[in-house]
């Protein structure tokens, strides 16, 4: 690990601890001890989402490439990813690497990664989709904001209007046969899927599909948007499970600035301490309970910790799966590629 990786770490966790105390831990410990069995409800609901971006996933790749892949590992392979990206110090990055090779040989090398990295640039635009949209709704129904947030909710827009408008440029550019410059991804990406990987065949596979299939690449944002909407559900019965009573549209605020923190800090490494310092910031500015943000930042925390936790065991066991195969080729013995995701 890097050293600003590790100061990350450090600042995040004297972060959460000079916060906690602040807060008065028993208060804290009282709000998160009242989630009881519904932390298994959290943990459930939350499979909902993965089965959304998957299918967003699916629509990532040419019809025919995307039938071919079944569903199951979509989801699967989906999870591994996400959990790779919330454990490990890579800004979201190493999940998006691990996941063509994860996908196995019913596809070409060139259609798996092309798959991954538009579906990478559709749920950026779906994240993007869902905060510019939400910010606006927040201030069309005049939901009661702390005057400090005011200011960040004009450079936000405006930030995210520009983001949008630059991802839908590109997509512009790619579709009339700019390509996609080769960068250190491009060499990270080769080394996790072998010698097949071809440049040129990727820029193809990029361009095709930006040109035949405009509905699906729209089709993949608002799919993934959908899943970050699906949050707000998650966000209610957390609010409700620590004893807050709030409507739909206060847990659709709260899920749609949570998405715009989480976003502008997604380099932290299981989102120590920013996750608890931002939900308390937005139940304050939103005009609850700081110490209830807290706790509510917590429990999402936790929930987010045991699917990342499955996602890496998934991920490990492929590896495992990879390296058998690798030492049966060696010594004559082949192993099936289904092997290799559980």
């Amino acid at each position: 690990m890097k050293t600003f990786e590790r100061v990350i770490l450090v600042v995040g966790a004297l972060m959460m601890a000079g916060l906690l105390v602040k807060l008065d831990p028993a208060a804290v410990w009282a709000n998160i001890a009242q989630v009881g069995w519904g932390f298994a409800v959290l943990v459930l609901i939350h499979l909902a989402d993965h089965l959304i971006n998957a299918q967003a996933w699916r629509l990532s790749f040419n019809p025919s490439e995307g039938a071919a892949v079944p569903f199951w590992r979509l989801v699967t392979v989906r999870i591994a990813g996400d959990g790779v990206n919330y454990l490990t110090p890579s800004a979201t990055i190493a999940g998006e690497v691990v996941r063509p090779a994860m996908l196995g040989s019913g596809v070409p090398v060139e259609a798996r990664v092309a798959s991954v990295v538009v579906a990478k640039f559709t749920q950026s635009l779906g994240q993007a989709l869902f905060i510019l949209t939400g910010i606006v709704f927040i201030a069309a129904a005049r939901i009661p904001v702390a005057d400090e947030f005011k200011g960040w909710f004009y450079a936000a827009v405006a930030c995210l209007t520009t983001v949008f408008t630059a991802l839908i440029l590109y997509a512009v550019l790619v579709r009339k046969g700019s390509g996609t410059p080769e960068g250190p991804g491009a060499e990270l990406g080769r080394d996790s899927l072998g010698s097949g990987w071809s440049l040129k065949s990727f820029k193809k596979q990029m361009g095709f599909y930006f040109r035949r299939h405009p509905g699906r690449f729209v089709g993949s944002i608002l799919l993934f948007a959908l899943g970050y909407v699906w949050g707000t559900i998650e966000a209610f019965l957390i609010c409700r499970f620590l004893g807050l009573s709030i409507t739909v549209t206060m847990a659709y605020a709260i899920e749609v600035l949570s998405s715009a923190f989480d976003g502008a800090f997604f380099m932290v490494p299981a989102k120590m301490g920013t996750a608890e310092a931002g939900k308390t910031a937005i139940f304050a500015g939103l005009g609850y309970p700081a110490a209830t943000g807290f706790a509510f930042g917590v429990v999402r925390h936790l929930r987010e910790l045991v699917w990342a936790a499955f996602g890496f065991a998934l991920f490990s066991l492929h590896r495992r799966a990879s390296e058998r195969r690798s030492a049966g080729r060696k010594a004559g013995r082949p192993v099936p590629e289904t092997a290799a995701v559980p």
